[in-house]
């Protein structure tokens, strides 16, 4: 059965000192963020600034390895913005993307026909120029300060190593296809995200409207307007009609106030008539439209 998973992705206000410079390959996405162009990640993941840069589909490669491992075709990724601020926390409503297909992070590199993703700022490995077997941890979507210390157990096959084990083999901040990793041959997992780009599929929200906001430690709660309160109906309120406890946030919860992500799972027929309904009450209410 399809799922829908209601996915917070941060999307943090920036200062001057952090657009990386007119040299690095992040730089234009840190320039758009920094004049608030819309609320992309700082990475880059889900790839909605690369998306637009390279005219190619919407990924997902590097955050929520949780729901990205587990996912399968034809599940629906509700994508919910949260910036923090002096005043609390705002979330706004980005997208509904259902997703097409699933690859390996070094199918990228290795099939031309996902060739298009290798300009994406969404990637952690490249293969290196002289050992194609050797495969280097890379982040092109931000500082290097910033790499993902646990790269490699975001690239791997889902609970195939231990925690402690990507831990030390990623220290080397490269692996290679076939050494061992806690004894076991490392293999790439299929957790590299592409979403379907058909409009009747998926909606992208151009100017995504505040529909709830947080305070620390406390569950969000949601603007009262008859817009964000409908959007509430259609998701949250979906989900808890699925017997979910929650919403967007966990309430007291400090360090994983968004962990794990509030889904659902229905017939297909029921999640397809539910996207439907939603995508069309999106464009009726201007938010979004067929063309992408």
């Amino acid at each position: 059965m399809p799922r829908v998973f209601l996915a917070p992705y941060e999307s943090p206000l920036l200062g001057s000192r952090e657009d990386g410079g007119c040299a690095k390959p992040f730089s234009s996405l840190h320039a758009a963020m920094l004049r608030r162009e819309w609320r992309y990640d700082y990475g880059d993941d889900p790839s909605f600034f690369s998306r637009l840069q390279h005219h190619a589909s919407l990924t997902w490669g590097v955050c929520r390895p949780d729901v990205r491992t587990q996912s399968q075709e034809g599940d629906v990724v509700v994508f919910f913005s949260f910036t923090k601020t002096a005043q609390g926390t705002d979330y706004c409503l980005c997208a509904i993307a259902t997703i097409e297909k699933k690859i390996k992070h070094s199918d990228i590199f290795e099939n031309r026909e996902h060739a298009s993703y290798r300009k994406y700022l969404n990637l952690l490995v490249r293969p290196s120029s002289k050992d194609k077997s050797l495969w280097i941890h890379k982040e092109p979507g931000a500082p290097r300060k910033n790499w993902h210390k646990d790269w490699l157990g975001r690239v791997t096959a889902y609970r195939k190593y231990t925690s402690e084990e990507l831990e030390q083999a990623a220290k080397a901040h490269q692996v290679r296809v076939g050494s061992h990793i806690g004894g076991r041959p490392f293999v790439f997992g299929q957790n590299y995200i592409l979403f379907s780009e058909d409009p009747r599929l998926t909606a992208f929200i151009p100017s995504p409207p505040k529909v709830a906001h947080a305070m620390p430690y406390e569950a969000e709660k949601w603007c009262v307007d008859r817009l964000s309160r409908a959007i509430r109906r259609k998701t949250v309120g979906i989900a808890q009609s699925h017997g979910v406890l929650r919403s967007l946030r966990i309430k007291n919860k400090s360090q994983h106030a968004h962990s794990p992500v509030a889904r659902w799972k229905d017939t297909t027929s029921a999640i397809d008539k539910w996207r439907s309904d939603i995508i069309h009450f999106l464009r009726a209410e201007g938010l979004s439209s067929k063309r992408q």
